[in-house]
């Protein structure tokens, strides 16, 4: 490989891309009736205010964040003047949850990577999770939403 040092992050980059771009939009709701609990999410560190936020919520550990049929909800958001964005996800039965954002500059729909596969865009995960070899892993990224919540996504650029 040309570059070894890189071959984590281009990783866990090509997987959380591959969640983002190729996630349906599916509604993981309370039931009717049910007030539900809202997660929103203060998306930090972004690195210029170009562009929107794809932010996806997954539930399950075997899809987080590289199957796409797993993210239960997506949402394009916008970015604010202060390089900062807003998302919420309204309604949700309480449970386990993560989020992956990407920080789509150029508003392509999807991760813009370079010739090797290292992302060109920005990236972020709940809790912030880090991961050494592959992806974040969903028990270090999951959020335990009992109750309406706030946290923030800080952004990477690789």
């Amino acid at each position: 490989m040309i570059f070894p040092n890189h071959a984590p992050l281009m990783t866990i980059a090509l997987t959380v891309i591959t969640a983002l771009v190729f996630t349906p939009s599916v509604q993981a709701s309370a039931p009717e009736g049910a007030p539900g609990v809202n997660l929103s999410i203060t998306l930090k560190g972004l690195k210029t205010t170009k562009g929107k936020v794809l932010v996806r919520l997954y539930n399950s550990e075997k899809g987080f964040p590289d199957d796409p049929e797993k993210a239960i909800m997506s949402l394009t958001v916008p970015i604010k003047e202060t390089r900062t964005a807003k998302a919420q996800f309204l309604g949700l039965v309480p449970g386990s949850y993560a989020v992956a954002a990407v920080h789509d500059e150029n508003e392509s729909g999807e991760m813009d990577t370079n010739w090797i596969g290292i992302p060109r865009e920005g990236l972020g995960v709940s809790r912030d999770a880090k991961s050494s070899f592959g992806p974040p892993k969903f028990k270090d990224s999951v959020l335990e939403v009992k109750k309406s919540e706030q946290i923030e996504v800080n952004f990477l650029y690789l």
